[in-house]
């Protein structure tokens, strides 16, 4: 029975990405879409909205409670719906949905219910996640302060956090995905079960060792279709996407044309670095300016871009200025920032701040995305040994 009802919602789904598709070629030409006053639709024929729970670049998430098939009345199953913005292009919706049928059977990942599409208007409703703000996990009550006069958490919930994290980084990069805006609003956690769920795959991207292989059709992929889809969209839409501010590796913002799974670790290890310093935005300060020459634009030849200043002040200027190289830019810094990167430890003033802690921030914030750890291989560090024994 269970089967049958399954069944039934994946031909849903199918159909209704279907009819999204044909809508989104026939707009191919419309850069936006007409903006328009909400309309919930036939959405509120299945499921009674409550309230706004989030909004981002995308759309407007609201909570929602399921209608009764029958009777109608509201039940106790709680959803949430995702209203895109119809002034999206609408190629990067469809991008987006045909990512969460993707991914929905992935653990730590948010699942997908249903799809409704309906007079320009998309859904994506989804499973429902307990989950408290960052801040409150970052500055817990009761916490001794740091000798910096600041909150911290302690190591132990910095462990369950960022293990959660990775774990479900790791189940991402496995269908070789790349979400590419990591940061904390997109990762869903409830520190009472130590789970989490990644959200918004606005700017995810299919990775180049994923797309050879479904080129190659070498071997069988589940939801082989699904990858091609996407992959088609992703040519139109364009690949390599500019992230959030503050959580972008160095290869994002300086437009590396190879860029994988290492942009996801960088992020989570901002947030790993947030943690251990109680401190936000630390590379917050992204701004790109194009040099002029007298009266002449010219072709961008030197950037001053604030965000490797940021960087440079804690990795130094020879690693900075050697990673610019590499993506093919010559960058000017302040002749007054040191050549080596600082001790972790002067950074970082958490009492529980160990070699083992060190070790494993250091491989995440590698400015080298070629030497930062990779998923799998972080959860299996010795930091997580405490959380691994309950995992």
């Amino acid at each position: 029975m269970n089967s049958q009802k399954s069944s039934t919602k994946e031909k849903s789904i199918k159909k209704a990405l279907k009819k999204a598709a044909s809508a989104s070629r026939r707009n191919m030409n419309d850069k936006w879409y007409k903006e328009t006053k909400v309309e919930f639709g036939n959405v509120t024929k299945f499921y009674q909205i409550t309230k706004e729970i989030g909004r981002g670049a995308y759309g407007v998430v609201y909570e929602a409670f399921m209608l009764h098939p029958e009777t109608k009345e509201v039940t106790n199953k709680r959803v949430a719906v995702k209203m895109f913005y119809n002034t999206l292009y609408p190629q990067l919706v469809l991008m987006e949905l045909y990512f969460l049928q993707l991914v929905k059977d992935a653990p730590w990942i948010v699942r997908l219910q249903n799809f409704m599409y309906e007079n320009n208007q998309y859904f994506a409703i989804t499973d429902y996640y307990n989950s408290i703000h960052f801040e409150k996990i970052m500055h817990p009550v009761g916490t001794p302060l740091a000798p910096t006069g600041t909150i911290l958490a302690p190591m132990i919930e910095i462990k369950s956090y960022v293990y959660a994290l990775l774990k479900g980084l790791a189940s991402l990069h496995s269908l070789g995905v790349v979400h590419r805006d990591i940061k904390q609003a997109n990762f869903l956690y409830d520190p009472e079960t130590k789970k989490g769920v990644i959200i918004d795959f606005g700017l995810a991207e299919i990775s180049a060792e994923m797309r050879a292989k479904v080129v190659k059709d070498e071997e069988e992929l589940p939801r082989k279709e699904v990858y091609k889809k996407i992959i088609d969209l992703q040519k139109k839409v364009g690949e390599n996407k500019i992230g959030t501010e503050g959580f972008m590796p160095p290869e994002q913002v300086l437009k590396k044309e190879r860029q994988s799974y290492g942009v996801d670790i960088w992020s989570a290890g901002v947030i790993f670095l947030e943690f251990l310093t109680a401190k936000h935005t630390l590379f917050k300060n992204l701004r790109l300016r194009r040099e002029k020459q007298g009266n002449q634009q010219q072709e961008p030849v030197e950037y001053c871009i604030s965000l490797l200043c940021c960087l440079a002040l804690i990795f130094g200027k020879k690693k900075v200025l050697d990673m610019a190289r590499q993506c093919g830019f010559k960058v000017v810094l302040p002749n007054d920032i040191q050549e080596e990167q600082l001790p972790w430890r002067d950074i970082v003033y958490h009492a529980e701040f160990d070699d083992n802690t060190m070790d494993l921030l250091d491989k995440m914030l590698k400015l080298n995305p070629d030497e930062r750890i990779s998923s799998r291989d972080a959860l299996l560090h010795p930091f997580f040994d405490e959380v691994r024994r309950d995992d």
